[in-house]
């Protein structure tokens, strides 16, 4: 993962905590608050210019898109998926997003959110 979605995602985390969100009595909620409450990006055009912001290739995200709805969708619904979601940049990006947040979860931010919380 790129270190400037890293950062975004701590920059996030922090507002979250911040405002309330993110506590202790709700931290197996984090990664739903942060990523898929709602959509993390409005609009095909801002979700093109967040990927250009932080230098990801279109393809990366569809390729991302792509494995996780094999992984976890049966074949009517990946086909439904190329069918309806390639097209869409912003259902594209916030997906990728979801599956970054996932694995910056794991890695790093539990870890981190918990530290700034305390």
């Amino acid at each position: 993962m790129k270190a400037s979605i890293r950062e975004e995602f701590k920059q996030r985390a922090i507002d979250y905590v911040n405002d309330g969100v993110l506590t202790n009595d709700n931290k197996e909620e984090w990664h739903f608050y942060l990523f898929n409450e709602d959509y993390y990006i409005i609009g095909n055009y801002k979700a093109e210019q967040w990927l250009k912001r932080h230098e990801v290739f279109p393809f990366e995200s569809i390729r991302s898109y792509l494995y996780k709805a094999i992984d976890f969708l049966d074949t009517k619904e990946v086909l439904k998926e190329l069918k309806e979601g390639l097209l869409d940049a912003e259902r594209v990006v916030n997906m990728y997003i979801y599956f970054l947040g996932d694995e910056w979860m794991m890695e790093e931010g539990e870890e981190f959110i918990q530290n700034y919380i305390h």
